[in-house]
């Protein structure tokens, strides 16, 4: 179990770190195709079709897998006000039961962000970019959520087994 939680660890702060260097560039991009656009309808008194199309593009993927990094460090919002008034042992597993909702939940999400991937064939009206690749970042973000997610899990059944380990190890432990 624990080589394979090792394993699960280094996945996800790999993708994790793959993730962070993609949104510093984009929102690098983002801040200079915006500067650009600025530059050419106040000062050149030019207006670009692309920019805004560009930068909402990149904004979306920003958006993904910003998620994802949040995910990764739980950093989004979360209700633990209950799960705080509850016993230890009954917190922990309230915790692992909505890891598993929650798996289960973004497993069916990217299922159907995948279906839908697929299936769209228009593309953005001043570039041509295809929507499948704007699309995919949902399925991205998504994927590195669940990547993230399953190490959590395994990481809750890892210290659960060690605690009921060392507890037995310890002549306690079994009612």
């Amino acid at each position: 179990m624990n080589t394979f939680h090792g394993i699960l660890k280094k996945i996800s702060d790999a993708v994790n770190y793959v993730a962070e260097k993609i949104c510093i560039v984009l929102v690098g991009s983002m801040v200079g195709i915006i500067l650009i656009s600025i530059v050419y309808r106040y000062i050149l008194m030019k207006g670009l079709p692309w920019p805004e199309e560009l930068s909402r593009s990149m904004n979306i993927w920003v958006t993904f897998l910003g998620g994802s990094i949040g995910f990764k460090y739980s950093h989004h919002v979360g209700v633990e006000f209950f799960t705080n008034l509850l016993p230890e042992k009954m917190g922990v597993m309230v915790k692992f039961l909505t890891r598993l909702m929650t798996f289960y939940i973004i497993l069916v999400i990217d299922y159907f962000c995948l279906r839908y991937i697929l299936t769209t064939s228009s593309t953005t009206p001043a570039l041509m970019i295809p929507f499948q690749y704007i699309n995919a970042s949902l399925f991205v973000g998504f994927t590195f959520m669940l990547i993230h997610l399953l190490y959590f899990i395994v990481g809750d059944i890892k210290n659960f087994l060690d605690k009921n380990t060392a507890g037995s190890a310890a002549g306690g432990g079994s009612i």
